[in-house]
């Protein structure tokens, strides 16, 4: 947005230097009395809307590596430009026929391109908007509903059926026409164009504005920078950890380098960005050691459930081979001779 406002003033005044055409515009030459209408007209249906247009920064999630579908965005601010041009002039001057035809077609383009891995995210809304924009052009037809059932018909007439199933309506309806009639000079005449652009800032723009492109790595994953957010953290980890081998080698002499770093060994899950799911073993380990909650009745309750279990899985165990022995006892007639020794 930025670029094009810059363009725009520079193209205005014919000056290259978006500084010195912004302080030619600004200046009491330009805003003489026989001048200041048209230059004001000019800021009004050609800067004041790119300046309030909503824009997502390129920079709008860098760990992520997503930033505005181009496309959808310079789609949006012509509309935005045809809004605030039809405020001050007519629908049949050749500037707005020019602003339908180039949203014609970009309609289209937006329709008929390949949403790709990075774009296929779009496609939910998207769909959304087509079936929106069918319904409101095709559904001013009242013989729509002729081939619909009964069910579907009382359906549609309370609105569910648009919203669970618009594809039994507008299966065979194209959203590539209802696009270009919408941008049409008919169209926009006959209910007012106010009334149709405000169905387009309610209904469709919405979806639009959430368009997104996201970055793909080297290795053909999304982008995922998540290293910037933790690389400080990292570093103070590390320099807490060199702080703690320091101290504990103080006054401990006899601890090696190694013997130390073995002791502090719940900082490795704090150092390596890939153990990053076991961070909470550090967390709790430290918690425990400040007392913050204090975590020994906790630690004391798991260590006689871990034992109990053992104990029990170990006397089951014992259980089930004794059973065993006796089984066998008693098939081999032990028991008996055992019980009626044989007379010599």
């Amino acid at each position: 947005t930025l670029a094009e406002i810059q363009n725009r003033f520079q193209n205005h005044l014919k000056i290259n230097n978006f500084q010195q055409a912004l302080e030619k515009f600004w200046s009491p030459d330009s805003f003489n009395p026989q001048k200041w209408q048209q230059e004001l007209k000019f800021f009004n249906q050609n800067i004041r809307f790119l300046i309030l247009f909503y824009e997502p920064s390129l920079t709008y999630d860098i760990i992520k590596g997503i930033e505005p579908d181009r496309l959808t965005q310079n789609y949006l601010i012509r509309v935005t430009e045809l809004k605030v041009y039809l405020k001050y002039n007519d629908l049949n001057t050749p500037k707005s026929q020019a602003l339908l035809k180039e949203l014609q077609e970009s309609s289209a383009n937006i329709i008929d391109r390949i949403y790709f891995l990075q774009l296929e995210h779009n496609l939910g809304p998207l769909t959304e908007a087509k079936y929106r924009m069918i319904d409101h052009i095709y559904s001013r037809d009242p013989k729509v509903t002729t081939r619909l059932t009964p069910t579907l018909k009382f359906l549609y007439r309370i609105n569910v059926l648009n919203f669970l199933a618009p594809e039994l309506i507008w299966s065979d309806r194209s959203s590539r026409q209802a696009f270009y009639v919408f941008w049409s000079v008919e169209n926009l005449e006959k209910p007012g164009w106010e009334k149709e652009l405000e169905f387009f800032e309610n209904d469709i723009q919405s979806l639009m504005e959430s368009f997104y492109f996201r970055q793909l790595s080297l290795n053909g994953e999304f982008v995922n920078r998540f290293w910037l957010i933790d690389l400080p953290w990292i570093t103070l980890f590390f320099l807490i950890f060199l702080m703690e081998i320091y101290v504990l080698r103080s006054r401990q002499p006899q601890l090696t380098l190694r013997e130390a770093i073995l002791k502090l060994w719940y900082y490795v899950f704090l150092l390596i960005p890939k153990l990053l799911f076991l961070r909470f073993i550090s967390a709790i380990y430290h918690l425990n050691r400040a007392n913050f909650p204090s975590l020994q009745p906790t630690i004391d309750y798991l260590k006689l459930k871990i034992i109990y279990s053992f104990a029990q899985e170990l006397i089951q165990v014992l259980v089930n081979q004794g059973v065993n022995k006796v089984q066998d006892f008693v098939k081999k007639g032990s028991l008996k001779k055992l019980v009626n020794p044989p007379s010599s």
